[in-house]
């Protein structure tokens, strides 16, 4: 027996077409919008029969429409579905800049051509599916992949660096060690020589562990939870002393604008005094030193503080051969070396951590300065104490 079916009417297919959750826009190669169906799902679209007889051009702005357009016609000429993505805001549509949305909404555009006309123009059906959220996600793991690409990268350069620069104070403390044993020292100088250079190579481990620590605490996200009262002097001469133990007094000449007396030991009720970690800083303090003592190791290092109103600044210039012009926007980057260094061993880290870790105390380190005649950086530092009464500058050589 054979199953006959209601008919199904015009005003059937419809009422269809317009529960159609997505909207269905058919529009002529010219770009005029010949119906409008569907879009039933409120949360993501507004009512679109007003288009109905106005063109693209009247809706959106000139380069969007020529986009959509351009869309149409590729649909045109291949005679099959054409797949497109597109973003839309509030400036996109014209009328609404003030009250469109901000953010824009992704679709994706569903469009095939007709084998009809309306009103002697080719025709296609475009369905628009909102697609933001599978957008979102879209492009939230294309972010992820990049940084674990670049974290493995980072990691790669790390373990190369680190298995390089720790091995050359290592040997060089091996070396001493293997001759002591060979060559039982002269005399007291001659021990004391060659304890020199173990003490020297010691420190260098000590600055890169405690540098490639103060780095990875920075790939965590560096908070400085330390708030204690530093005496910013005393700090660069510890800092001094780890770079070149034995000889700072012949290299480094320092000048303070506060209370201060000799040796870097300012006086006790008025010091140059800031907060924060004691052994952050003296990373950073460690690295702008080793570096100007590395790169100008013939020349004097200048060191000068000085207060203004709300701010430390501890300038800090050397004599050495400056740093390249096209390395300026750099040199603060992670890994990053100047170009001009030649054979000069380093890791690439040292200004970018101490960067870091002057900014975690509310400061910034910045290069003020670098050509033939030498580097200066700067470090700025919130001030932590009522300013000196006096403002004579005081002058101490190490």
């Amino acid at each position: 027996m054979k199953h006959t079916l209601p008919p199904f009417t015009v005003e059937m297919l419809a009422a269809t077409l317009d529960s159609l959750p997505d909207p269905a826009f058919i529009l002529s190669r010219s770009g005029r919008y010949v119906a409008v169906f569907g879009g039933s799902d409120k949360r993501y679209y507004h009512d679109g029969s007003g288009l109905v007889g106005l063109y693209i051009s009247d809706v959106l702005a000139d380069d969007k429409a020529r986009w959509f357009l351009r869309e149409i016609e590729t649909a045109l000429q291949q005679g099959e579905l054409h797949v497109v993505e597109y973003g839309l805001s509030g400036l996109d549509i014209k009328g609404l800049v003030a009250e469109g949305p901000v953010d824009t909404i992704w679709f994706e555009g569903r469009v095939q051509a007709l084998n009809f006309q309306v009103n002697d123009e080719d025709i296609v059906l475009w369905v628009a599916s909102n697609i933001t959220a599978r957008h979102k996600l879209q492009h939230d793991l294309a972010d992820a992949l990049r940084r674990e690409q670049d974290t493995s990268f980072q990691q790669r350069q790390f373990i190369g660096v680190v298995s390089h620069e720790f091995r050359t104070p290592l040997a060089v403390i091996d070396a001493v060690l293997t001759n002591l044993q060979l060559a039982p020292p002269a005399g007291a100088q001659d021990l004391a020589q060659r304890m020199a250079v173990i003490e020297s190579a010691n420190n260098q481990l000590i600055l890169l562990t405690d540098t490639y620590l103060a780095d990875a605490r920075l790939g965590a996200g560096l908070k400085v939870d330390e708030r204690l009262p530093i005496d910013l002097c005393a700090l660069l001469r510890q800092s001094a002393d780890i770079v070149d133990p034995q000889r700072a007094a012949q290299w480094l000449q320092f000048q303070c604008q506060g209370a201060c007396a000799n040796q870097f030991q300012c006086q006790t009720s008025q010091t140059c005094t800031i907060t924060g970690s004691p052994g952050l800083l003296r990373i950073a303090l460690t690295n702008l030193l080793d570096n100007a003592r590395k790169y100008a190791p013939q020349g004097q290092v200048d060191i000068s503080v000085r207060q203004d109103a709300s701010t430390w600044r501890l300038h800090l210039r050397d004599h050495g051969p400056g740093i390249a012009a096209a390395d300026h926007q750099t040199i603060f980057e992670r890994f990053r070396r100047g170009t001009n260094v030649g054979r000069l061993k380093g890791n690439g880290l040292g200004l970018y951590v101490s960067r870091e870790i002057v900014r975690g105390h509310g400061g910034e380190l910045q290069l003020l300065s670098s050509n033939a005649s030498g580097t200066v950086f700067e470090i700025s530092l919130p001030l932590a104490c009522n300013p000196p009464d006096t403002q004579t500058l005081h002058k101490a050589t190490l």
